[in-house]
């Protein structure tokens, strides 16, 4: 069956296997995979259209999380301008995983780690203070085929109390200004 949540393949092919080992029906595994709902906040498509496509990753709170969802973006999205949403509290994390990543073509930095992110990205930066600039920016130079991928490899606490509150945020901006 075409799955709808590519993002997550790894998780289904476990559903899959422990399904399996526990005896479960497959009918009932291909519903469950079928019918998955993700969790708000983790690449969360908010927008799905052919000109634009948003995405709320907002529990991305680490840059492992981001390179992957970086990942789901190439290969879903290859011929779309691809615009990255990240930064947020400055911690002791290996951000060099984000080092270099030169198809993504414009990047957006705001938090309190914007200034050590920027070494890390060759081109296409640009530094707000909040989300709200960043996207009204966005909104003044949007193209044909764009994806918005607000995946910030930071946690929240320097602007937000949670991620949520992070992702609920994004989300009512994303609301007025693209809707």
């Amino acid at each position: 069956c075409k799955l709808k949540n590519e993002q997550f393949i790894g998780d289904f092919l476990v559903t899959i296997l422990v399904g399996k080992t526990l005896f479960i029906e497959d009918e009932i595994i291909k519903s469950n995979i079928t019918n998955f709902q993700s969790l708000p906040h983790r690449f969360e498509e908010m927008i799905i259209n052919d000109q634009l496509i948003v995405i709320n990753d907002s529990k991305a709170t680490n840059p492992y999380a981001t390179k992957e969802a970086i990942n789901n973006l190439i290969n879903r999205y290859k011929d779309y301008y691809l615009i990255l949403i990240l930064g947020g509290k400055a911690i002791n994390e290996d951000y060099q995983v984000l080092n270099n990543i030169n198809f993504l073509d414009k990047v957006y930095l705001i938090g309190e780690n914007k200034n050590y992110l920027k070494k890390l990205f060759c081109n296409g930066i640009s530094e707000f203070n909040t989300i709200d600039e960043v996207l009204l920016d966005i909104s003044n130079h949007i193209k044909d085929k764009t994806v918005i991928l607000f995946s910030p490899a930071s946690p929240s606490y320097d602007s937000y109390s949670s991620y949520i509150e992070r992702g609920n945020i994004f989300k009512e901006k994303i609301k007025t200004i693209f809707l």
